[in-house]
């Protein structure tokens, strides 16, 4: 099902691209402008924009929560990343050259709804509704994708014990191997998010509490490669220890910068984040 929902959102994005290579603006405009913005500085637009971009790129880690169910893990899992990050990076800056040559900068500004306009722009009225329909399939696809690896994660944690009513959580549908009250746990915490906030400010949370974890993965690698050499590995990193310095120096960049410059949201988001700690400390307090 996942497969044929992502080749459906694929074709209206390949149509945009090459359909907007042989349409393109002939005015040129300057992609920077000379100002951000009265209330906004310039390494806070950054810090802003990158959040944003890094959102299309989320989904590359929650592929290991379904690494039980992969036949090969131990090569199709890498595979997977690669190819997969690979792949998105193409389409998006593809994608987003498109935009900028389609439509005038100043269009863009505080768009919302850029793919629509560039498909109107492009395939004129009845084409344009065909290609939204295909970003609205697009979007289900995500939102499944999520979902699927989501309802996973209080479901492991169930079965190493480290939630309460493990032995409810931990279990799958026997016909359909779905966590069922995994499932309702993600749906529910979605629906309260969805109703707090808006979605810009909810994907540049994610992606800060994230990347704060992305960092400390990384950093692992390095502590269990000394404290742990012996252990068998299935799977290495490569280029160790370049990638994962690499990795940590980027995350702290991602981390530090949205401290900085998006206060409030990062103190959310970490706040959060640490709501989990009292139930931690319940679970090794009495369990």
């Amino acid at each position: 099902m996942q497969s044929i929902i992502t080749v459906l959102k694929v074709i209206p994005i390949v149509l945009i691209i090459i359909w907007g290579f042989f349409n393109q603006n002939k005015i040129p405009a300057p992609i920077f402008p000379l100002t951000v913005g009265d209330n906004i500085s310039f390494p806070n637009a950054i810090s802003q924009g990158l959040l944003s971009a890094l959102f299309a790129f989320e989904g590359w880690i929650v592929v290991t929560n379904l690494a039980n169910e992969v036949k090969n893990p131990e090569k199709d899992l890498s595979r997977a990343i690669i190819f997969g990050l690979s792949a998105i990076t193409l389409i998006y800056v593809l994608i987003n050259y498109t935009f900028l040559t389609v439509l005038p900068i100043h269009e863009l500004v505080n768009n919302n709804n850029a793919a629509f306009e560039a498909s109107m722009r492009l395939f004129g009225q009845f084409g344009g509704k065909l290609v939204t329909i295909g970003i609205l399939i697009s979007v289900y696809g995500a939102v499944n994708v999520f979902m699927l690896t989501g309802m996973r994660t209080p479901y492991i944690l169930a079965q190493d014990n480290l939630l309460p009513f493990s032995n409810k959580i931990g279990k799958a549908n026997i016909h359909t191997s779905v966590p069922v009250i995994g499932a309702l746990i993600v749906g529910a915490i979605a629906i309260i998010m969805i109703l707090l906030g808006n979605f810009t400010v909810l994907t540049d949370m994610l992606v800060f509490v994230m990347w704060t974890f992305n960092t400390m993965l990384s950093i692992a690698v390095i502590i269990l490669r000394k404290r742990e050499s012996e252990l068998r590995r299935p799977f290495k990193v490569q280029w160790y220890p370049l990638i994962p310095i690499v990795s940590i120096l980027g995350g702290i960049l991602i981390v530090v910068s949205t401290i900085i410059n998006q206060f409030v949201l990062s103190i959310i988001g970490i706040g959060l984040t640490l709501l989990g700690l009292p139930i931690y400390f319940y679970l090794f307090t009495y369990f």
